[in-house]
């Protein structure tokens, strides 16, 4: 049983993922989960039916839950969702006591592309066409980009993080702050799958494609810059987990999913915890002159 129904529609189109009508087309593809929504509902109806008609032999009082119940199965055979049924408030009463998933409140998640949502959102002819499908059974839409770089980034910061905490073994207060921070960003890593495969994406990480439109390609490691150079691995570290923490409060900016802002600004709390550890081990170990002659391991 549930409150209301959540539907992501993909409202952009990117050649590497394969839609499986080989096409898109979001009106499309929400009137296929309609018709599968709507199937289950006849069956459930069917049951109720059946079991209000033997009631009414004893008892005449049923008699207006088989008349409501029989017309509203007459309108979903004709492929329309219970919750545009016309009935008045004394049928909608006798509606809600069966359990019809059609008959559920929903929005509509847009999955857009982060461009997008950055620009206007509403310029977008998928989206729009969502849009006016949700107007018609006044239900609500909401801009969402699932397939957020974030994991992308948040694999680096866990390679980049682990790679810096072996290098830094020398220095086991430095390697130990990197583990830290690594064992961290893994977790942050799981929260963004598991929020991409809640909203439809493709858990595979891509990284960018080219300008000229070029295959995307996997994420790898080799992307990443490493540094062995203490000063210079430091402040490629805060560098890197400042943008993140800018990206995390841009995209929370964006999406108007409350889960998700949620997670982000808890995530870009985080960073800040892990901005003040690295600046605190940059000020520590790190000389004026940022002179990497001057830094040496301790014993």
């Amino acid at each position: 049983q549930v409150d209301v129904i959540v539907h992501v529609v993909r409202c952009f189109t990117d050649e590497n993922i394969i839609h499986v009508d080989g096409s898109v087309d979001p009106v499309r593809d929400i009137n296929t989960i309609n018709l599968e929504l709507i199937l289950s509902d006849i069956e459930v109806l069917d049951r109720r039916i059946d079991k209000a008609q033997k009631a009414l032999k004893g008892d005449k009082k049923f008699a207006a839950e088989v008349d409501v119940l029989t017309r509203l199965r007459q309108h979903l055979e004709e492929g329309q969702t219970a919750r545009t049924f016309a009935c008045t408030d004394e049928e909608r009463e006798i509606i809600e006591t069966v359990d019809l998933l059609s008959y559920k409140p929903v929005i509509y998640a847009a999955n857009m592309e982060e461009g997008d949502l950055s620009g206007d959102y509403r310029q977008n002819a998928m989206f729009q066409a969502v849009e006016a499908f949700a107007q018609q059974e006044g239900s609500q839409v909401l801009p969402v980009c699932a397939r957020l770089e974030s994991e992308i980034s948040e694999m680096s910061a866990v390679s980049l993080s682990f790679f810096n905490s072996l290098a830094a073994s020398a220095w086991q207060e430095i390697a130990d702050t990197f583990r830290q921070i690594s064992q961290s960003d893994m977790c942050h890593l799981e929260i963004f799958s598991s929020l991409a495969l809640q909203l439809g994406a493709e858990p595979r990480l891509w990284s960018r494609c080219s300008p000229a439109g070029g295959r995307c390609r996997y994420w790898t490691p080799a992307y990443l810059p490493y540094h062995t150079d203490l000063p210079r691995m430091l402040a490629a570290a805060i560098d890197f987990k400042e943008r993140s923490r800018q990206k995390y409060l841009v995209q929370a900016s964006w999406i108007r999913d409350e889960n998700v802002c949620g997670c982000l600004q808890r995530i870009a709390e985080d960073e800040i915890l892990h901005l003040q550890a690295l600046k605190g081990l940059y000020r520590k170990y790190v000389p004026p002159d940022r002179g990497a002659s001057a830094v040496r391991p301790s014993p």
